[in-house]
């Protein structure tokens, strides 16, 4: 059986069989050449050996990417890792974990694929470019704060669905009986869809990014490892161990010094990501 090699940095690489990935396999793994980390996770980082490691050290509130698109598939899982301690004399607040993009690595948010279940209906009303107001057929789980997705399918087909709006601000049921509800957008809707439109409504929870591993945790002053799992999931479900539905791709993302204090600085280590067994 041939093997094609998904290589992410010096010293770090990905086997893929040909009928997909290996579970045990290895994604991502720290390598030993501070240039070819550098080049991966970006110029914001500083690399230096501490207590035995090479390490990246951050001093500044940053937004770190990791430049590879991760190959990944339904039915598996995935184990993040990362060894992080604090620096400064308060501890740094982390957020670690996966940014998701479809097959065409386009970003997934969590407007495109978040599927409030049971939630389907039609326009009521023909909805034209520049409206800031939509008419559905009544559906009560229809809330504020969701987002309409417009031509859905039945079978989530559509999803990641890229007609989406933006934030409801507010339902109004209309009708004698209220067999119909207006619903108000924070922004007008950027296309016309007829009456009869198939829609449903998505939630915007669980943030812009999927943070798996740490979620604004408060990191100790001593060196600490966070590893936790993620796997693609199924609509309707969400959480910071489900990556949205529909992705094909991730890349790693670390917030340190989130809301930093005067000497925020945090260093890491040892960041990997591997198909669980």
């Amino acid at each position: 059986m041939k093997h094609r090699i998904f290589r992410v940095a010096a010293g770090a690489c990905a086997i893929f069989m040909a009928n997909g990935l290996i579970a045990g396999e290895e994604l991502v793994k720290w390598g030993a050449d501070a240039e070819a980390l550098k080049k991966e996770w970006g110029s914001k980082i500083e690399f230096q050996e501490m207590d035995g490691k090479l390490c990246g050290v951050v001093d500044s509130k940053a937004f770190i990417t990791g430049k590879s698109f991760i190959p990944v598939e339904a039915g598996k899982k995935y184990v993040l890792s990362g060894t992080f301690k604090s620096l400064g004399t308060k501890p740094s607040k982390v957020y670690y974990g996966f940014r998701c993009y479809c097959k065409d690595k386009k970003e997934i948010w969590s407007s495109n694929s978040n599927v409030v279940l049971d939630s389907a209906t039609t326009l009521a009303a023909e909805c034209n470019k520049g409206d800031k107001k939509i008419v559905i057929k009544a559906n009560k789980k229809w809330k504020p704060r969701y987002a309409a997705a417009f031509n859905v399918k039945d079978d989530f087909s559509d999803l990641p669905n890229r007609e989406t709006s933006s934030r409801i601000v507010k339902i109004t049921p209309q009708g004698e009986n209220g067999e119909t509800m207006e619903v108000e957008l924070s922004k007008p809707v950027n296309k016309s869809y007829p009456a009869g439109t198939q829609v449903r409504a998505h939630s915007t929870g669980y943030g812009t990014y999927i943070y798996t591993a740490i979620c604004g945790s408060l990191i100790p002053a001593e060196w600490k490892t966070y590893t936790s799992a993620a796997s693609i999931a199924e609509p309707g479900k969400m959480s910071h161990k489900l990556l949205r539905p529909g992705t094909a791709f991730v890349r790693i993302i670390i917030l340190p010094n989130y809301s930093k204090k005067s000497d925020g600085k945090m260093a890491f280590t040892d960041l990997t990501l591997k198909v669980a067994e």
